[in-house]
């Protein structure tokens, strides 16, 4: 890493400033406002990790050094940064805190450190990782900005973090109590009056509505770790799991966790679990015992100080999860109008089978071995099941699925249940089908 530069007087947007011989620099964010830094460095870094925390949290950045530490093991710089209208005095308490200031600086952040890496990578904590997102999403598409130089962003890891900003159920169940009172009081133990105002809400509402949100999560063209915890009560798993489930080849991992991660072990698994990620991302080699605080990372193909080439693809087996069942099936096609035949009613205890009738026929889905003799039936199927809950209001959960298969020209038959989706296969393609799903980064259960 190249080292910032002092500049005179925090006025100066986007510049950094050293404050005694410490770890602590100091940057302004054009509105009058200070974001004050801890920069966790290793000898000769490629790449850097800015870590976020979340929402109101502004006195508990102290816990991402750990974080930050498992990364400086890693060979990657960390940036622990402390974002105004958090709780931090010197920056107004929670006056004035608003979302899209909070990504605002956040791509600052990322302006002010890109010159100085190869690679870098967004982590954040509850609506921190949710903020780190919608700071993506703004990087793909530019955000009216002219053409970076310097470091790209190459990863994103989330923990605990909501799908949407207004995601977390607190918001969702007093939402329209919220708008007609003007505001919401949020009961904390630094802050029992902290009173969120509505205009939080309404900047949400009006630059992420959540049709467009989830739709362009869909497009997310960097890799997304998901880390939650499995006894979250602020914001439940299962907004991992949708998540995961709107960003194509997004990997979730759940820890016996709560929200705060207040368990040492368990938080020290996780950290060392997101440093892996971006770490594998960066190319650079994980820690041999020891802390090799020195150490210098390798150089990266198809950037400044590597060989030509072109850049790693993102490690496979990242995404959502997917289960080859058992056996082969059968698909039939009956008349409109005739009864379900006792051969498809016996149950079964195991594998697939489905009834769905319309204005035109009774469509079965059933193992080989249920069809009788002489019935004449297309074979040979072989079935894959999503890892599910997904919730019902989920968009573009089987496009990803189907792109890679798609782009591999294998045939599909897709079936969703209440709980979950399952894509049919030919037997004698399910070998392309599953190393397509493995490219795209979705993760294979019972395809050994």
């Amino acid at each position: 890493m190249a080292r910032p530069r002092r500049r005179a007087g925090r006025e100066r947007e986007g510049g950094l400033l050293e404050e005694g011989a410490g770890r602590k620099w100091y940057l302004a964010n054009g509105r009058g406002q200070t974001l004050v830094l801890d920069l966790y460095r290793t000898e000769g870094a490629a790449a850097a990790a800015l870590l976020v925390h979340g929402l109101g949290s502004s006195r508990r950045v102290q816990r991402m050094s750990r974080l930050a530490r498992e990364l400086n093991r890693r060979g990657l710089d960390a940036w622990v940064a402390d974002f105004p209208n958090h709780g931090n005095e010197a920056s107004g308490g929670f006056e004035g805190l608003s979302f899209p200031a909070w990504v605002e600086d956040l791509r600052l952040l990322l302006e002010t450190a890109r010159p100085h890496y190869d690679r870098l990578f967004l982590f954040g904590h509850s609506l921190g990782g949710t903020a780190c997102l919608a700071a993506a999403l703004e990087e793909a598409a530019g955000g009216g900005q002219a053409p970076r130089q310097g470091g790209r962003l190459a990863g994103v890891a989330v923990m605990s973090a909501p799908s949407w900003p207004l995601a977390n159920p607190e918001y969702q169940e007093r939402l329209e109590a919220w708008r007609e009172r003007g505001y919401l009081l949020r009961f904390d133990e630094r802050a029992p009056d902290f009173l969120l105002p509505w205009r939080y809400a309404a900047e949400i509402l009006e630059r992420y509505p959540r049709p467009a949100w989830e739709k362009a999560l869909g497009r997310l063209a960097v890799p997304l770790l998901v880390v939650h915890g499995s006894e979250d009560e602020v914001i439940p798993p299962e907004e991992g799991r949708r998540l995961v489930a709107l960003v194509p080849g997004a990997r979730l991992e759940l820890f016996d966790a709560g929200h705060e991660w207040r368990n040492f072990s368990t938080q020290k698994k996780a950290n060392r679990l997101v440093a892996d990620f971006f770490a594998a991302l960066a190319g650079a080699p994980a820690p041999a015992g020891g802390s090799p605080r020195g150490a210098q990372a390798p150089p990266v193909p198809g950037t400044a100080g590597g060989g030509a080439g072109p850049v790693p693809a993102a490690p496979p087996a990242t995404g959502p999860r997917l289960r080859l069942l058992p056996g082969r099936l059968a698909l039939l096609s009956l008349p409109a109008g005739a009864p379900l035949p006792g051969w498809a009613r016996e149950p079964r205890a195991a594998g697939l089978a489905a009834c769905l009738r319309s204005d035109e026929e009774l469509s079965l889905v059933l193992p080989e071995e249920a069809v009788p003799p002489g019935r004449e039936a297309a074979g040979g199927w072989r079935a894959l099941a999503l890892e599910g809950p997904l919730d019902l209001a989920l968009v573009g959960v089987l496009e990803g699925l189907l792109r890679p298969l798609a782009a591999a020209g294998v045939p599909v038959f897709a079936l969703s249940s209440y709980r979950t989706d399952f894509l049919l296969v030919p037997e004698e393609r399910l070998a392309e089908a599953l190393a397509a799903l493995r490219q795209a980064g979705f993760r294979l259960e019972g395809a050994e």
